[in-house]
């Protein structure tokens, strides 16, 4: 538990004054390099003042020209002793990119000149040349982050991925958290993780922050007092925010996610995988269980950061994010209700690089209902996709779902004509009259529900939907009804549709019911009259 290092906890200093509620909802966008990382989500230095920025940026600097020397900044005044910890510290928890650097408060001013020495991992330090040194050792990384990041992903099922590999492939590192204090070892960076395959809980959150960093997915380090049981003694623990499309933060802690076992087995769950503040986990809040720093946290620093209930706080959730690790396939995403006329679905809200798609929402695993005019219309992820390709093979923005309602005439079994209310639902694209959707591609079927009030003549096991064809023929179609809805799939949108438990059209289903007992009465007299004569001979 005791993951973060005595120097590391300085960084809780950095979760001061500003955390932004800004949604940022986007398409993911994954760089063609590891080491192209960038902080998607830069609270920490946002908080800075002048001072404070100039010796972050000076570290950013530094290790994006590897000089491996001293820092040196020209100032005509002293940088606060505060200030100084604060920015030397905001830059570590932002950037695990920069995992080779140990940032140490330490420095001199000598009236015109602030210097401030840096040290180096192990393998850095004692390597003859250690920029190479450096990029060997990048490259040992981005052979390991390129196994995470799959192209085309929904944020959610990124997410999942690293917290699902990083479980899969490290280890708690127990000796790491038993060092000497200043000690620094690789199982609090990414290095642990990627390299290693050991890690504490600092090195769990930097790798899960370091990937969605190339994600471009916003999420924070957070330090702070962890409590395994109601009134247990607080541990110094690590773990993420990460905010998903909802605009919402949420709260990720890997490494309790990855316990340790007394018989070496290697368990992953999902208790702590984008819970909410309030989601209660083995009898205690998160909030409870997770006290971060600025918020009420026992460590040596947390005393002098305000708490974030007296700042602007960030949009953290409070219960769980809707898609849940199992139940992907539950979820079903309403888009929208057309009412009593039609929806448009414009193409900004199913297409990936767009800033407003709802595809995080769906999952790659969920369904998408529309409503117009009553009817529901439930597509799978793969569905969205194709009318999405569709729309692009017509050069068109948008699709409009409909469904026409309107009573036709039949014939019922003695040529009789009889009225039913007859429903058309119909997906229209932008070049042609209907969307044939077979001839979309695979896995292009949706789910039509229409609502039905059942009648006094209905009999439940009777009820059907059937398709009328050109000719006003019946044919029955494969259908359940639940929650006063007759739900079926189709993979074409011509079809028209009538709902009915009596084919026999307006002839009485009671009449229909006494002529069949009447049939059936003088079917069994005609048998006992056929045996009476057999016997008697």
């Amino acid at each position: 538990m005791n993951g973060v290092s005595s120097k590391s906890r300085i960084l809780a200093i950095m979760v001061v004054a500003v955390m932004l509620c800004v949604p940022f909802i986007g398409s993911i966008s994954l760089s063609d390099d590891a080491d192209a990382a960038e902080p998607s989500y830069k609270v920490f230095y946002d908080s800075l003042n002048a001072d404070e920025k100039m010796v972050y940026d000076a570290f950013v600097d530094y290790a994006d020209n590897e000089e491996l020397g001293n820092i040196e900044i020209t100032i005509d005044h002293m940088v606060a002793s505060e200030s100084m910890s604060k920015a030397l510290y905001a830059f570590k928890w932002e950037h695990p990119e920069y995992f080779w650097i140990e940032v140490i408060d330490n420095y001199t001013f000598d009236g015109s000149k602030l210097t401030i020495p840096v040290e180096l991992i192990e393998p850095v330090a004692e390597a003859t040349d250690k920029a190479d040194a450096i990029d060997d050792l990048q490259s040992a990384v981005d052979t390991e982050v390129d196994k995470y990041i799959t192209e085309g992903k929904l944020r959610y099922d990124l997410i999942k991925g690293f917290h699902d590999r990083i479980i899969d492939n490290c280890r708690y590192d127990k000796p790491a958290t038993l060092l000497p204090q200043g000690t620094y070892d690789n199982a609090y960076n990414i290095l642990g993780v990627f390299c290693d395959e050991e890690a504490v809980c600092q090195g769990y959150a930097m790798a899960m922050k370091y990937l969605c960093d190339i994600a471009g997915i916003p999420c924070i380090n957070i330090s702070g007092d962890a409590y395994t049981e109601p009134g247990s003694a607080p541990e110094g623990h690590m773990w993420n925010y990460i905010q998903m499309d909802d605009g919402k933060w949420y709260c990720l802690d890997v490494t309790w996610d990855d316990p340790t076992t007394s018989d070496g087995r290697d368990i992953l769950r999902f208790d702590y995988f984008l819970v909410g503040s309030n989601t209660v986990i083995d009898g205690m809040k998160f909030i409870e269980s997770h006290v971060p720093d600025y918020d009420g946290g026992l460590s040596d620093f947390g005393s002098v950061i305000p708490s974030v209930t007296s700042i602007a706080p960030m949009t953290l959730s409070t219960t769980d994010y809707p898609i849940r690790p199992g139940s992907e396939s539950d979820v079903n995403y309403l888009i929208g209700d057309g009412g009593d006329d039609i929806f448009v679905l414009k193409k900004e809200l199913i297409d990936p690089n767009d800033d407003k798609n709802i595809l995080d929402k769906v999952g790659s695993k969920g369904k998408a209902t529309i409503i117009a005019n009553g009817v529901k219309f439930t597509m799978s992820y793969n569905a969205l996709k194709q009318i999405l390709a569709e729309m692009e093979n017509n050069h068109t923005d948008k699709f409009i779902f409909g469904c026409e309602v309107k009573e036709i005439t039949l014939k019922d079994v003695f040529s009789r004509d009889y009225t039913r209310v007859a429903y058309a639902p119909f997906i229209l694209d932008g070049t042609d009259p209907v969307l044939d959707l077979e001839h979309v591609g695979r896995g292009m079927d949706v789910t039509i529900s229409i609502p039905y009030e059942k009648t006094d003549d209905d009999f439940d096991f009777l009820l059907k939907t059937w398709s009328v064809d050109s000719d006003g023929e019946l044919d029955d179609v494969d259908c359940v009804y639940k929650d006063g809805y007759m739900t079926f799939t189709t993979d074409e949108m011509d079809e028209v549709y009538v709902i009915t438990s009596n084919p026999l059209g307006d002839f009485s289903i009671v009449w229909v019911g006494v002529v069949g007992i009447a049939a059936i009465l003088v079917l069994l007299i005609i048998v006992v009259l056929i045996v009476r004569f057999i016997v008697r001979r």
